[in-house]
């Protein structure tokens, strides 16, 4: 079982539909230089992995409420939420460089800078944008060879996975969606990192169709696409395990959702919310659950 942890999903949900349509910053991509020492506070979960993942966590200083992963992580003091962060706290701990996500408000952003404090957005587009994200920070914290060596051992996961996998065409693969509430049903669309791994681990992902990349769907969606395989995240406690277990055997028992081939098949599976709603290499762990349940193996 997991470790239970601080559910952060509603936030994702929320601020991400409200500024996923931004133009990326990407200002990470025009620093250049390599600092070893610098004094670096991260504002994104992802952000805080992808720190450890380099090997440059002798820099982190401070972090928010939601990053808790990895574990060591919590000895840090924390500035707040992601998105209203403690102005005072951030400044009690002298940052050289606060890092953020998509997920910061610009009007956040803009605060910090008027305060006299560095501040650079980076933006994760699928798995590529996290191998970005890692040679970026591997650069500037000059931790390139940490950096390399974690990227080559993601590309070989990756690979194997698709590996795997048949040579059939995507549209003819397994469909499947992923939902992030069962009751609201917002899901991951095309050109997320979630619509990557359920590709990669042999699925086609109804959502892709949407508008948008990170859409709300209907039950009348999906009546209509007939998933086979449904995922449903959950924050890994076991009182959310059991209660969406039960709802899960009242909705095969509905006259409406029984209609789902996943649903009336039994093929509707739990699988750990930090996995799709972080970018990072944690989120790889997904396939080992994705893969095989998608695929009956």
């Amino acid at each position: 079982m997991f470790k239970h942890s601080t559910s952060w999903l509603p936030v994702f949900v929320a601020i991400f539909l409200l500024f996923s349509c931004d133009s990326p910053v990407d200002e990470h991509r025009a620093q250049t230089n390599t600092i070893t020492n610098l004094r670096v506070i991260s504002l994104a979960p992802s952000l805080t992995q992808a720190i450890f993942s380099v090997g440059a966590e002798d820099q982190l200083v401070g972090r928010t409420d939601y990053c808790e992963y990895p574990p060591s992580v919590l000895e840090l003091p924390s500035i707040g939420r992601l998105d209203l962060p403690s102005y005072e706290a951030i400044l009690n701990l002298k940052p050289d460089w606060l890092i953020v996500s998509s997920l910061t408000p610009p009007a956040v952003v803009e605060r910090l800078r008027s305060l006299g404090l560095r501040v650079d957005h980076f933006t994760e587009t699928g798995l590529e944008g996290i191998i970005e994200v890692l040679q970026a920070l591997g650069h500037k914290l000059g931790r390139m060879e940490a950096a390399e060596k974690c990227i080559d051992e993601f590309k070989s996961t990756l690979n194997y996975y698709r590996n795997k996998i048949s040579k059939t065409p995507s549209h003819d693969r397994p469909k499947v969606v992923l939902l992030y509430d069962i009751e609201a049903l917002y899901s991951a669309g095309a050109g997320t990192f979630p619509d990557d791994l359920i590709q990669i681990a042999g699925g086609y992902n109804i959502a892709s169709e949407a508008a948008s990349s990170w859409p709300q769907l209907n039950l009348e969606i999906l009546l209509e696409a007939n998933p086979d395989v449904i995922f449903v995240t959950f924050d890994g406690s076991e009182i959310q395990d059991l209660q969406l277990r039960r709802r899960i055997l009242s909705l095969q028992k509905d006259p409406i959702w029984s209609q789902i081939n996943a649903i009336r098949s039994g093929r509707i599976h739990l699988i750990f919310e930090d996995y799709f709603s972080i970018p990072s290499i944690r989120s790889l762990e997904a396939l080992q659950t994705l893969n095989p349940a998608i695929n009956l193996l």
